[in-house]
């Protein structure tokens, strides 16, 4: 989740819906996907794993959804 917020970012978009434009990115989603298993340290099925339907970042309601059981631990 904090690597496709980080794109979004770095991509200019400041919206989390926007997360859909770079979805559509084929070649976004191979370079993510090439250096993702090196960075989490994690296998290439188990990351395949996270998303369905074969996405390579998160949807749109994952990415709002995602913060909110961290909500009111503080």
């Amino acid at each position: 989740m904090i690597l496709a917020v980080l794109v979004l970012n770095v991509a200019g978009f400041d919206r989390v819906s926007d997360i859909e434009h770079l979805e559509a990115d084929a070649r976004l989603c191979a370079l993510v996907g090439s250096f993702e298993p090196k960075l989490l340290g994690m296998l290439r099925r188990a990351i395949a794993r996270r998303f369905w339907g074969g996405r390579c970042l998160p949807s749109a309601r994952s990415l709002r959804d995602w913060p909110l059981p961290c909500r009111g631990r503080a």
